[in-house]
């Protein structure tokens, strides 16, 4: 059956209640196409003016184009869920690795990542840029920060560096390098205070250049 025009075609179920339903339904190799000549930016157009669009797939579905990807809500409570069943192994992949200048940029008021098992991450520079950064645990003796080295030679585990950067501003004697406090509880009653009960302190005690100490 074939079914051609050259003007604007509309095929439309008026009925309340009743379904208009395109199947290919014989089985095998066989494919149900729309497919559209059109070149402006709804060239394909699926729309549910009530309800909710459902795709269903038994395999794969695969969403491929040559420029952008917009996957947007309109509303001040829409959420947008990736959610994979895989129980083994690579559940879900964002690949931007397309050049060593590519960038994958996440923009979010607050973030929060959940792990039920191990975290890893690996780049050639890990850049943290925040007033403030905690590391929680609530076992005992928890948490644990470990500075690892895997390199057979004798050059040592790692390095921990304060850096005071004054930018294009000189250094001068007494700037301070860094420090190191620990902290505690008191028996302040109903909220204990932390109050710091030891400190390590750097500073610089002669900044001229070539006697630096």
């Amino acid at each position: 059956v074939s079914i051609d025009g050259t003007l604007d075609s509309n095929l439309t179920v008026t009925g309340s209640g009743q379904d208009l339903r395109i199947a290919v339904a014989g089985g095998g190799a066989q494919e149900l196409s729309l497919i559209s000549a059109g070149t402006g930016s709804d060239a394909v157009y699926l729309g549910a003016s009530a309800g909710d669009i459902d795709i269903d797939s038994f395999r794969h579905i695969t969403i491929d184009a040559a420029d952008d990807i917009a996957i947007t809500t309109g509303t001040a409570d829409g959420l947008i869920t990736l959610h994979s069943a895989h129980t083994a192994g690579q559940a879900i992949l964002i690949d931007a690795n397309a050049d060593a200048a590519s960038v994958l940029d996440i923009d979010a008021g607050i973030l929060d990542i959940d792990v039920q098992g191990a975290a890893t991450l690996t780049a050639a520079t890990w850049t943290v840029d925040a007033p403030l950064t905690k590391f929680y645990n609530t076992a005992t003796a928890k948490p644990v920060v470990e500075i690892r080295n895997f390199n057979s030679d004798t050059g040592g585990a790692g390095i921990l560096k304060f850096v005071k950067d004054k930018g294009t501003t000189a250094g001068a004697d007494g700037d301070l390098s860094g420090q190191i406090f620990f902290n505690a509880d008191d028996d302040t009653q109903p909220e204990p205070v932390s109050t710091s009960f030891a400190k390590i302190r750097a500073a610089v005690n002669t900044a001229a250049n070539d006697s630096e100490s």
